[in-house]
């Protein structure tokens, strides 16, 4: 990947000449490029308030990590019990 891009739907950083996100399938004009999401980030510019499709996604991101800690924990024991 020369140019990076990330997907503004799932978050992921996909190559900035993919027509679509490889993991979640939205089309590329609804991708920014990686440095200017990055500046966005560390820009300052956060006014303390989300915007609901931010929270939104933070929420899965939220699930979708205690999913993963779950599945982690079960893994875990299991291999302390073999």
């Amino acid at each position: 990947m020369d140019k990076n891009a990330v997907c503004h739907q799932c978050g992921r950083t996909v190559d900035a000449s993919f027509i679509y996100c490889p993991w979640c399938g939205t089309v590329s004009e609804e991708l920014v490029s990686f440095a200017l999401h990055m500046d966005s980030v560390f820009s300052g510019s956060f006014g303390g308030v989300l915007p609901e499709e931010d929270a939104s996604r933070i929420a899965r991101m939220e699930n979708t990590l205690g999913t993963l800690e779950q599945e982690l924990t079960l893994l875990m024991s299991e291999a302390h019990l073999t």
